[in-house]
């Protein structure tokens, strides 16, 4: 998008803990980086960072897209 920015440029997004579903990512750009979540629980936790720091570029949108819906 014309808005995507480095994420240099962004660095409050850089220290983020973002899960993994928070966002949409190409399927192109995790096959060609070879990200992969390890074994285990929680590895989640560290993909914001991983896909931050291989990105070129990276948008924000300013509405949530997806709501993460918790069972009581």
């Amino acid at each position: 998008p014309a808005h995507a920015v480095a994420p240099g440029e962004v660095p409050w997004l850089t220290g983020v803990r973002r899960p993994a579903w928070s966002a949409a990512y190409r399927r192109a750009f995790v096959t060609g980086h070879g990200l992969a979540f390890p074994a285990g629980h929680h590895t989640d936790l560290g993909w914001g960072g991983l896909v931050t720091v291989a990105a070129e570029r990276i948008a924000v949108l300013r509405r949530a897209v997806v709501r993460h819906r918790e069972r009581r």
